[in-house]
């Protein structure tokens, strides 16, 4: 899915669950590959399927338990749905570390509105400034930060933060790496 098709309804105040928009998505990307002669609904149902197999980042749940341990409270915003969030966490043995986990359908847009980043802060019952988002999103970060919460990148790999975006206070590799930071200036 290209990013102005998930980000244009949004940002022109329009709401739809993230399912059939990445549906749509899938199906215009493969209509415009050269050569595709295949089913482009079936395609893109079994592309989505796929969805549900994904596990978590290998450093996750250490850093998850590291940061829970610590003290830090954690719940998680998705644009896609809390059915699979809530599935990748399970698998991943840490689902019981979080207090909520929310997606779009509750505030009725999508991140990177500042609703959405409110919305899932204050089902924890915190106010944004006291607030980390983590991601590995730049425009995330940006967003959460202009949103009025902290940010933490994890790098992934990458190594160049866009300069047009607000830069996140925390950098690290992976979760892990961000965990041993926060709990060493716990």
């Amino acid at each position: 899915m290209s990013q102005t098709t998930g980000f244009a309804p949004p940002a022109a105040g329009a709401y739809a669950d993230l399912a059939p928009v990445a549906h749509e998505g899938v199906r215009t990307l493969l209509s415009g590959l050269e050569g595709w002669r295949g089913d482009g609904e079936a395609a893109a149902r079994h592309i989505l399927d796929g969805f549900s197999q994904l596990e978590v980042h290998p450093d996750v749940p250490d850093g998850v338990r590291k940061l829970s341990d610590a003290g830090y409270r954690m719940t998680a915003m998705t644009n896609g749905s809390t059915t699979l969030t809530e599935r990748l966490l399970d698998t991943a043995g840490v689902l019981d570390r979080f207090e909520a986990l929310s997606d779009v359908d509750g505030p009725r847009c999508w991140k990177p509105a500042p609703a959405a980043y409110h919305y899932a802060v204050e089902r924890v019952g915190v106010r944004p400034e006291q607030a980390i988002l983590v991601a590995v999103h730049p425009w995330d970060i940006d967003s959460a930060r202009r949103a009025g919460l902290a940010g933490a990148w994890l790098r992934r790999g990458a190594s160049v933060y866009p300069r047009t975006m607000t830069p996140p206070g925390f950098s690290a590799q992976d979760l892990k790496e961000l965990a041993e930071m926060l709990v060493a200036d716990h």
